[in-house]
């Protein structure tokens, strides 16, 4: 959890700072004082990027902070593969879900139960279980 609230404090940091320096962008395009022509157009970029980090990053990691303190999270088995393992990452079905990778070693072809987070999809718990094939037929 304390990966989920670093990262969260992070992408509070970057969003905030994005906003602080589009808006001294707004203001030296009010006072008139860019010396390239292209300085006018930099807020409209700083913008597109502020909208793009919060609300993929920053706003589902907020609002999952709702989901940490009342311990509401997703409780879904998975079977990891060696091509769906990132850095910090792992992909299922088109899904993308974050994990401490120093808590959680993770094994290719092995099955795991998770627990996570709703929006931004954190992985708070990670279980190791049998093969689902194998548990079928018992």
């Amino acid at each position: 959890m304390l990966f989920f609230l670093f990262s969260l404090m992070i992408c509070l940091a970057l969003s905030a700072l994005l906003l602080t320096v589009l808006f001294k962008r707004l203001r030296r395009n009010s006072e008139r004082k860019n010396r390239r022509p292209i300085g006018y157009l930099s807020p409209v970029f700083l913008t597109i990027i502020f909208l793009a980090l919060s609300l993929e990053l920053t706003a589902p990691r907020l609002l999952d902070t709702i989901s940490l303190v009342s311990g509401r999270y997703v409780i879904e088995e998975i079977k990891v593969d060696a091509d769906n393992i990132g850095w910090i990452t792992i992909r299922d079905d088109g899904r993308q879900f974050t994990y401490n990778r120093w808590v959680y070693p993770l094994k290719a072809g092995n099955t795991y139960r998770i627990t996570y987070t709703p929006l931004s999809r954190y992985i708070i718990d990670l279980e190791e279980i049998g093969d689902i094939s194998a548990r079928a037929e018992n």
